[in-house]
């Protein structure tokens, strides 16, 4: 698996390639603990080049619980998560609904599966202050 960020202002870009397995938590722990992240008001998780998916269920609650975690929980992010597939689209709604369990995060969350929708989500979220 590979994480390859671009670190905007106040957006960071996640591409994730190859397969999406529990490597994905210390990836994201990597980037949480990333000064810049203090400063991110908007995140676009592109998993559109996965190949496959074979994180588990618990590993995929411990990744939401990392996120939480953070006291950049508390902040307002846009997060849209840009993924093929169902597989893919469940186990993005399961991170989403992990972390909508917790009742601990401001974290607007949309999941799409066209990148154009994903952009569009995202660029109107840019656009309120």
């Amino acid at each position: 698996m590979a994480y390859i960020l671009q670190w905007h202002e106040t957006r960071l870009n996640i591409q994730v390639d190859g397969d999406f397995d529990e490597e994905a938590i210390g990836m994201t722990a990597r980037y949480l603990s990333d000064p810049r992240f203090h400063q991110i008001r908007h995140l676009f998780i592109d998993m559109e080049q996965v190949q496959d998916f074979s994180i588990p269920a618990e590993a995929v609650r411990e990744l939401s619980q990392l996120q939480i975690s953070e006291d950049h929980a508390q902040r307002e992010i846009s997060v849209v998560m840009l993924v093929k597939g169902l597989l893919g689209y469940g186990i993005a709604r399961m991170w989403e609904n992990f972390l909508d369990v917790s009742g601990d995060h401001n974290w607007d969350i949309y999941i799409a599966e066209e990148r154009h929708a994903a952009e569009s989500w995202l660029a109107g979220k840019a656009l309120t202050p």
